[in-house]
């Protein structure tokens, strides 16, 4: 179960980041709030919302260091991303294992193997 904890963890802290990341995207807009979302929430993943960040802090940031600082944030979140996805699709499948079993508990030993193999040539 502890693992359930470590997703549910790493999957607030993501998407605390990401806010982060929406808030770059309102400075780079001009302070507009609204256009930020809108913009942000058009972008239907989050690698297309980094690059949108990446492209303008390359069109608006003149601060080498800064850019520097921004584009290294955009590649961890990068990867923190994929581990997040990886975590949160693994969850499901242990989430589906464990209620599969627990549905299957009071089912005959063959009738199960019936099941298993239909579910298989699906």
């Amino acid at each position: 179960m502890r693992i359930y904890y470590t997703v549910g963890v790493l999957v607030i802290n993501w998407g605390s980041d990401e806010s982060v990341f929406l808030a770059m995207l309102q400075a780079l807009l001009a302070g507009d709030k609204p256009s930020a979302i809108i913009t942000w929430a058009s972008f239907h993943n989050t690698a297309n919302r980094l690059e949108l960040v990446r492209r303008l802090t390359m069109q608006h940031v003149t601060d080498k260091a800064l850019w520097a600082d921004i584009e290294s944030a955009i590649t961890e979140f990068g990867g923190c991303t994929k581990t997040r996805n990886f975590s949160v699709m693994l969850r499901t499948v242990l989430t589906i294992k464990r209620d599969w079993r627990s549905l299957t508990a009071s089912i005959s030993p063959k009738t199960r193997c019936r099941q298993f193999a239909m579910l298989r040539d699906l």
